[in-house]
């Protein structure tokens, strides 16, 4: 017998047990895109732990205050729960403690509103004076009234130039600057106030100007550089480095647009960091205890010398403000917390997945030992005809074959549609193909496995035997 009357007789002996191969089919499909499934997702979760711990800030030691002075374990100075604890420049000193410390650099958040045609018309039409209508007065309400009286009146009149609610007024016409040239599509961004080495640190480039100095930062000078997104959408022609943007009374130059990072980045904006108050252009975001949010940043180029690094600059703050009263935190550490959760999950998921695959093989090693029992007369026939053992065992391991191919191949779309159904939900990069193609290979093995065991038995019997079976 050759390999084209095997795979005639199993497609023949499908088509006659039509049901029973369907499920076969349906069951090996299920088992193996489930089990495909489940190496792509381990090999995903760990190619995005790598991907994730290649990124800057995750070689990064944070430095940020407590909170409130219940925190505070053991300050050096007493203060009061209104007393503002915030780090400044003069704390990146702590840089030269570690050799392992490459850059330092102090962060904060915070938003820029800009002045655009729609925030003056509002404020110019707040300030017009509303047009007064006169009353005709009668007799009675043209005497002149008590002294008492008229000071109850004036007392009731509202006084305009108050604030309401506590909150200061909203500046007035004079106060907003103006630039020429286009309007930007938006009237808000998003950002952070950042030291010259943030750009170093990050390993982010300029793609269109430059990013500022050490020496702009020092000079308070009014610049923004854009992340890639901001840059291509902040004006309709794309074109925003040079431009000018007024947020309240102060003009910020654009001086350079950032390569594209993958990251948040991508959608904010920096500027010189000069430890923002309230009065500046560009506000800052505030904590919940109205303290800043500034932080700063201690970046190591190797990962392995973060934990010294760690308790050297420990050591340094708590020597100046106070055991406990600066907040020390290493990002890479939850990184890596949550890279684990992720890749225990997809082990889980792959041995349920594997014990799914076990089952549907059982059941087909089962359904093909069943059609031996049943097809022995004809395995006589054929062995009387001048089949062999091996072709007999070739025929039945075939028919094996032949459904784990049918079912790899519904398998496989199985694992593209889930694929894109989870692309598609959160935004993420598709499986590991790779791993995925590892999947239906393991999965192909296990089942054909199983088929070798019935085959074998459908070889072992004797023609006579087999002739006798009704």
């Amino acid at each position: 017998m050759n390999m084209k009357e095997d795979l005639t007789l199993s497609v023949r002996a499908m088509f006659l047990s039509p049901i029973e191969s369907m499920l076969l089919i349906l069951g090996l499909a299920l088992s193996i895109g489930a089990t495909a499934s489940g190496f792509g997702m381990f090999g995903k979760a760990v190619e995005d732990g790598k991907q994730m711990l290649k990124l800057s800030e995750f070689r990064e030691i944070v430095v940020r205050p407590k909170e409130s002075a219940e925190d505070m374990l053991q300050p050096l100075v007493e203060t009061s729960e209104d007393d503002d604890f915030n780090l400044d420049f003069e704390d990146l000193d702590a840089k030269s403690v570690s050799p392992a410390i490459s850059y330092s650099y102090i962060s904060s958040r915070t938003r820029l509103r800009i002045n655009t045609s729609a925030l003056l018309e509002r404020i110019a039409n707040r300030e017009q004076p509303p047009e007064v209508q006169a009353e005709p007065q009668t007799e009675q309400s043209a005497q002149p009234t008590s002294p008492a009286d008229a000071g109850q009146a004036q007392a009731a009149q509202p006084q305009q130039s108050q604030p309401q609610d506590g909150r200061p007024p909203e500046p007035s016409l004079e106060d907003l600057a103006t630039v020429e040239g286009p309007e930007p599509t938006v009237d808000e961004l998003a950002g952070y106030e950042v030291s010259d080495e943030f750009f170093m640190a990050m390993n982010i480039n300029a793609a269109q100007g430059s990013v500022f100095t050490a020496q702009d930062v020092a000079n308070g000078s009014k610049l923004l550089v854009l992340g890639a997104n901001v840059a291509a959408t902040l004006y309709e022609d794309g074109e925003a480095v040079g431009r000018q943007i007024a947020s309240f009374d102060r003009i910020y130059t654009i001086i350079g647009a950032l390569e594209e990072t993958g990251t948040v980045y991508d959608d904010m904006f920096f500027t010189p960091s000069e430890l923002a108050s309230d009065s500046t252009g560009a506000q800052a975001a505030r904590g919940p205890t109205g303290g800043g949010n500034e932080s700063l940043h201690f970046s190591v180029d190797d990962a392995t010398q973060l934990e010294s690094a760690e308790a050297q600059l420990t050591s340094w703050f708590d020597s100046i403000y106070g055991v406990g009263m600066v907040s020390i935190s290493v990002p890479r550490e939850e990184a890596e917390a949550i890279i684990s959760r992720n890749e225990k999950i997809a082990i889980i998921t792959l041995v349920l997945a594997l014990a799914g695959l076990l089952i549907a093989s059982v059941n087909v090693s089962n359904i093909l030992y069943s059609r031996t029992l049943r097809r022995r007369k004809q395995i006589g026939i054929l062995k009387a005809l001048g089949a062999t053992r091996r072709d007999v065992f070739t025929m039945f391991l075939s028919e094996g074959g032949l459904l784990l191919v049918v079912g790899a191949v519904f398998g496989i779309a199985i694992v593209l549609a889930f694929s894109q159904i989870l692309s598609s939900a959160n935004g993420e990069g598709s499986f590991n193909y790779l791993a995925v193609a590892l999947g239906v290979l393991v999965s192909s093995i296990i089942t054909l496995a199983f088929t070798v065991v019935p085959a074998l038995q459908a070889a072992k019997v004797p023609p006579a035997e087999a002739m006798r079976v009704e």
